[in-house]
């Protein structure tokens, strides 16, 4: 297995622990490494995992799919995030999402029971503090889909990204339909919203760039 640590002591699983202990972790832990090329999926809906993914190279999109064809964009995973940890922590679970290369990509897989038996306190707090803000992440994902219009949602989305980044003028990970595909909303009139949110002063854009002037509801 190629390894990276730079990448893992960056992971929120392994926050504080040193390139060396991760390295002895990593054997201890029995974990594999699969490469992914763009395009390809990594986990799909239907499928169970008893392993919680974590991104060592590339980009993943976790997505889901009605029978119609619609996409609703769940989350971005770049290097150092973990992935599907919720499903593999729980036994027999069925995963409800497609988890697809956005870019040619390296995984490391790591067996949720072997962080409970081998991993130690400290990973076993770890794991369960992940779970915890992606479950908050998912909230928040609520909280901008249960506004009523699509400039409400624009709106709520934006202005969390502006605190949380802490400054006005910010980049999404999203082009336009990944944006409206997160939103759950029709690509153009997406489009056009933003183009009178921008008339009205509210916004400001270029692509991906934001800047948002007024956090109005």
């Amino acid at each position: 297995m190629e390894k990276n640590f730079e990448i893992l002591e960056k992971c929120s699983l392994f926050r504080g622990t040193k390139a060396a202990d991760i390295e002895n972790l990593m054997g201890n832990l029995h974990a594999a490494e699969r490469r992914y090329p763009k395009g390809s999926f990594v986990l799909r809906q239907g499928d169970v995992t008893e392993s919680l993914g974590i991104l060592t190279e590339g980009a993943l999109r976790i997505v889901t799919e009605d029978f119609a064809g619609n996409r609703n964009i769940i989350s971005e995973i770049e290097p150092g995030e973990l992935f599907a940890e919720v499903f593999a922590s729980v036994k027999g679970a069925v995963i409800s999402v497609d988890v697809e290369a956005e870019a040619d990509s390296r995984v490391i897989w790591i067996k949720v029971r072997e962080i409970l038996e081998n991993g130690g306190e400290k990973l076993v707090t770890s794991l369960l503090g992940v779970i915890a803000g992606k479950n908050l992440m998912l909230n928040r994902k609520i909280e901008h889909l249960s506004r009523r219009s699509t400039r409400e949602k624009l709106l709520s989305y934006l202005t969390y990204e502006m605190r949380r980044r802490g400054s006005r003028t910010f980049d999404i990970p999203f082009d336009r339909q990944g944006l409206a595909d997160y939103l759950s909303v029709d690509r153009s009139a997406m489009s056009a919203e933003l183009s009178r949110m921008k008339r009205d002063g509210l916004i400001d854009y270029r692509k991906s760039r934001f800047t948002v002037y007024g956090e109005g509801e």
